[in-house]
């Protein structure tokens, strides 16, 4: 695995893009830290419309470990 035991922080996770770069990595053997304003996915139009699990459950069930940080990067004070 290309990216075994390396750790990478994910802002926008929980959902759309996010979501698939976080699965990808932990498919490569990243450990993964999901930043979003919620863990729950995003439904709707221009998200997945069938996605119910947050996505570091996902990435757990590929074997590696993930965290989740409630986090707003567009409020400077937040970061």
């Amino acid at each position: 695995m290309l990216l075994e035991s390396r750790v990478a922080i994910v802002t926008g996770g929980s959902s759309g893009i996010g979501r698939g770069i976080c699965l990808e990595l932990a498919k490569e053997g990243c450990h993964i830290t999901v930043a979003d304003l919620d863990e729950t996915p995003r439904r709707g139009k221009y998200h997945d419309t069938d996605v119910i699990t947050p996505t570091v459950q996902e990435a757990e069930k590929l074997g590696k470990k993930g965290l989740f940080v409630q986090a707003d990067i567009g409020d400077e004070a937040n970061i």
